[in-house]
């Protein structure tokens, strides 16, 4: 472990409580999942209830992610002041009212407001869980960076599922059946059960860890510098400052500055890669219902719930898997795997998803595997090169939630006519996340391998 790694409480702790606030994490992750991805099946019935049409209802999703956006920039600095599990907790209860008051709402401005609070939970807690992971485990944390994705896609799973016997059957030719918020409130009240139980898991762990502090072996009174300095590099900088006649001193406090820079370039690579993958994997989650409704294949509001959870079982099963191939596989491989399967798949269903039911089944099913990785295998990659804090997460997070919040504007206005523009974003999504990535690692696995080390 890294010398410039602050201990902490969960850090310190015994290998059985890291399993079991482990498990306590997993399952808000899973919570998480239900939340965020609830509504996307129900667009097209939410027309109906609120007699709106399909690019009004789907504001929400902006005006969600950019409560997420404030939430994820706001407890950046809250977490550097207050305990983390107690703002988790605040968070989570509000993720938890929002379950409860969306039945209750009669027109689309009451339905926003409540929908808000998703955002207002999740972004936040997005930022503490990446950041809590790693915290407990440290240089153990790859595998479970994994497992802790795949509890949220496991969450992605729920929402079809339980919506499936709410939704209106019939395709896009037939008069949709008049449907109330009565009618959907049982399902909003499956999920805020299942929100509750995340946030007394929280309390629990709230009031078992407040009082506890780290245990730390103090080695040297002297702070270490951002580079690790190891005996090689030391004797290597002490043979070309003796050369150049410059002190050892001033040529690490010049390698020091250097490595600020990197570190600030790396955080911005990344901000990259997840700010404009992240557009693609909610808008494709949010809009996938939709597209098939509006395409020539013109499913009904059930049919297209199946289609999405036939997505999110590929996002599921690549995320199971994705824990294995960790361990005898390098992130870097994995994540450029996962690109080039969104970009066949994504092509798949710009040709065929609106002819065949077939093709569109399988290019769902691969774009859900392709996304599956994307998010876990990052992090375990800069996790190598980066200490994770909630500042670090809370930028990246903060990045992800800007353009996941343009493209429903985007994407909204034109899906109705132009179905194939869900396809469109999603290329340009693949393109730069392409790009940013492949500086990325030039910046970091092959100036490993010139000798710089974790920052």
């Amino acid at each position: 472990m890294d010398n410039n790694m602050p201990e902490s409480a969960f850090s310190t702790s015994s290998r059985n409580v890291k399993y079991i606030v482990s498990l306590a994490v997993y399952y808000s992750n899973f919570v998480l999942g239900v939340c965020i991805t609830f509504l996307s099946p129900l667009v097209l019935e939410l027309t109906n209830i609120f007699d709106s049409t399909v690019d009004q209802v789907s504001e929400v999703f902006t005006i969600i992610l950019f409560c997420y956006l404030a939430s994820a920039l706001v407890c950046t600095l809250i977490f550097k002041c207050v305990n983390r599990q107690l703002v988790v907790l605040l968070l989570l209860s509000l993720i938890t009212s929002s379950f409860f008051l969306i039945p209750s709402a009669t027109n689309l401005t009451e339905f926003f407001v409540y929908s808000s609070l998703i955002g207002l939970g999740g972004g936040g807690y997005d930022t503490a869980q990446v950041a809590w992971i790693i915290d407990i485990w440290r240089d153990e944390s790859p595998p479970w960076i994994l497992t802790q994705h795949f509890a949220y896609s496991l969450g992605t799973l729920a929402p079809p599922i339980i919506l499936a016997n709410f939704l209106t059957n019939g395709n896009s030719t037939d008069k949709l059946e008049p449907t109330t918020a009565r009618d959907i409130r049982t399902p909003f009240y499956i999920a805020g059960s299942l929100a509750i139980t995340a946030v007394v898991i929280n309390a629990i762990i709230y009031l078992t860890f407040r009082k506890r502090t780290p245990v730390v072996v103090v080695t040297s009174n002297i702070q270490e510098p951002i580079i690790v300095d190891t005996s090689w590099e030391r004797e290597s900088i002490d043979s070309r400052s003796s050369s150049s006649g410059v002190s050892v001193t001033t040529a690490l406090i010049s390698r020091n500055r250097d490595s600020s820079k990197r570190r600030i370039y790396i955080i911005g690579l990344c901000c990259g890669v997840i700010g404009f993958y992240s557009a693609l994997e909610l808008c494709t989650q949010q809009f996938l219902p939709t597209y098939t409704h509006f395409s020539p294949m013109k499913l009904s509001p059930t049919e297209a719930a199946k289609v999405l959870f036939g997505l999110q079982l590929g996002f599921t099963i690549g995320r199971l898997f994705g824990i294995l191939l960790i361990l005898k596989i390098q992130p870097h491989f994995i994540f450029a795997a996962n690109l080039i399967l969104l970009a066949i798949s994504n092509t798949i269903l710009y040709i065929w998803g609106g002819s065949s039911m077939t093709m569109l089944w399988v290019g769902s099913v691969m774009i859900g595997v392709g996304m599956s990785t994307v998010y876990p295998s990052l992090y375990a990659y800069i996790e190598k090169y980066l200490f994770i804090t909630e500042s670090v997460s809370g930028v990246i997070t903060v990045a992800g939630s800007c353009m996941s919040a343009i493209y429903p504007l985007i994407v909204g206005n034109s899906i109705e006519t132009n179905p194939e523009i869900l396809m469109y974003v999603n290329y340009a999504s693949i393109c730069v996340s392409s790009v940013a990535f492949s500086l990325l690692f030039s910046m970091t696995y092959v100036r490993t391998r010139m000798g710089y080390t974790r920052i």
